[in-house]
């Protein structure tokens, strides 16, 4: 990609059909205008037909988002916070697991709570929940490392598969809702799921599984990978580590903006996103003829774009390459449409701010409660899937004494 940016300029057609942008601007127009000119591909939903069927639930699907950004209620994370610490302190005894998994399930665990732990009556159906996310999750990513949208009428065993997965999840949802609708109303919401019913009038529908589905499905992929980066750059550097942990504190109260309580950790955090975003590439498929960057892009053409270069172009970016959390501390230090760790426009991540908040309270358990034994940050490979992960990393846990 670097070499065709040289040779071509920031608007490259790569192959038949494939287009990629390295312009900022041209990057954050088409990520805007998804669901409008172009749809996001996936193993499940691939081709004409799909698209269109996507496209006619717009508005609902908007309604979808909207609700999501809703049910963030900061009234309900002390109580998170109070749950999340009781369940941190021994889930990571005696665990032997890659770092990607460990950390994928701590904030799947974390986000899985936040909407749904309020109510210790349905803990058992609560961890089945938790583990159909993901299992949807790992399926899906399975198809999407597997590139199975690339031809649509070509058998998708793992697609199949993962709609599978995502069927029994929904089930699943639809019993938690349907439970807690027939209980008695808490005077005060617990969790997501009380602040989403009482916004719907207490009734179990569509809109409202929806809603549940897709705060769970996000919940286990981009912040998991996020924390697992984060981990491994505090690791790496005692300094960093002791201001963040100096910062948030032995009892963070996270009831306010992140941001705003944790500055140096947010700083610490978005330049974690910028040189590892998760995200490392995109892509979407153009519904209709369209033009970008001068360029005339036909229906069914897929525009890649890709954050990891964006995040790393000296253009944009002083001294791009080095680990520097201090290029936050003042003015917004790139260009717009620079950094997208989180995407853009419509499609820009509903659950980022929860994903957030379960990192920022991953570290603060994890470097309090536990010794934590990571390999040299030069020595970590990064492996470049579906998403951009640490490869073949294993950590090493052992509790502190109190």
């Amino acid at each position: 990609m670097v070499a065709a940016r040289v040779a071509y300029g920031d608007v490259v057609q790569l192959a038949p059909g494939i287009v990629v942008l390295f312009d900022p601007d041209a990057v954050h127009r088409v990520l805007t205008e998804t669901n409008v000119n172009y749809v996001v591909d996936s193993g499940r939903l691939a081709g004409a037909r799909s698209r269109r069927e996507r496209l006619s639930r717009l508005d609902t699907w908007k309604l979808v988002r909207r609700d999501l950004w809703h049910g963030f209620d900061t009234e309900l994370v002390d109580a998170h916070i109070r749950r999340y610490r009781e369940w941190m302190s021994s889930e990571l005894v005696d665990r032997d697991a890659g770092l990607v998994d460990v950390c994928r399930d701590l904030c799947g665990r974390g986000i899985v709570d936040f909407y749904l732990g309020g109510d210790s009556g349905t803990a058992a159906l609560v961890g089945e929940i938790r583990a159909a996310a993901d299992q949807l999750f790992a399926r899906s990513l399975e198809s999407l490392d597997r590139a199975e949208a690339r031809v649509p009428w070509w058998p998708r065993p793992r697609a199949a598969r993962a709609g599978s997965a995502d069927r029994r999840l929904v089930e699943l949802l639809g019993e938690a809702i349907r439970r807690r609708a027939a209980a008695r109303r808490s005077a005060r919401p617990r969790d997501g799921l009380d602040v989403l019913l009482a916004a719907c009038g207490g009734a179990a529908d569509d809109r409202l599984l929806a809603t549940l589905r897709m705060a769970l499905f996000a919940s286990h992929g981009v912040p998991g990978v996020a924390l697992s980066w984060l981990l491994l750059r505090l690791a790496a550097d005692a300094g960093l580590r002791t201001r963040v942990l100096g910062e948030l504190g032995d009892h963070p109260t996270v009831t306010g903006s992140v941001a705003t309580d944790f500055p140096y950790t947010m700083a610490v955090i978005r330049e974690t996103l910028r040189l590892h975003p998760p995200q490392w590439i995109l892509s979407r498929t153009a519904v209709r003829d369209t033009e970008i960057g001068g360029y005339r892009v036909k229906a069914g053409w897929e525009v890649v774009m890709c954050p990891y270069l964006l995040h790393r172009d000296p253009g944009a970016w002083a001294e791009p390459e080095r680990f520097d959390p201090g290029r936050w501390s003042d003015a917004i230090p790139h260009p717009r449409h620079s950094y997208l760790p989180f995407g853009s426009g419509p499609r820009i991540c509903p659950g980022s701010q929860l994903g957030i908040l379960q990192m920022v309270l991953a570290v603060q358990q994890l470097f309090t409660r536990y010794e934590l034994s990571l390999p040299e940050f030069d020595t970590v490979t990064p492996a470049f899937t579906t998403l951009l992960q640490p490869a073949n990393v294993t950590p090493m846990w052992r509790r502190r004494r109190e």
